[in-house]
């Protein structure tokens, strides 16, 4: 079954928009080498509200990857940019 791994955040205040795009798209390509991924979404409400959907071949795919996506340094980019206690992760089977 896959896994659907949805994160909703803010962005940090005074975050610039093609500096975050591409902290996004390093993280994106970081994924892309992990066991399991499948692809990733983005997307932007008008609040400034985010969400990722990210799909994985299994659920203990996408829960493997919890400690290794905070450590990555491909990722740090992308973390800074989020508004510290803004996140909101859940999973679901297909």
């Amino acid at each position: 079954m896959i896994a659907i791994e949805t994160v909703n955040y803010s962005l940090k205040s005074g975050t610039d928009e093609a500096s975050f795009r591409s902290a996004l798209q390093q993280t994106n390509q970081w994924l892309t080498t992990q066991k399991g991924f499948v692809r990733l979404q983005h997307g932007a409400d008008e609040k400034g509200g985010r969400i990722d959907i990210v799909e994985w071949k299994s659920m203990d795919d996408a829960m493997a990857i919890a400690n290794s996506f905070m450590d990555a340094e491909e990722n740090r980019a992308y973390l800074g940019a989020i508004e510290p206690g803004s996140v909101t992760i859940r999973h679901f089977q297909t």
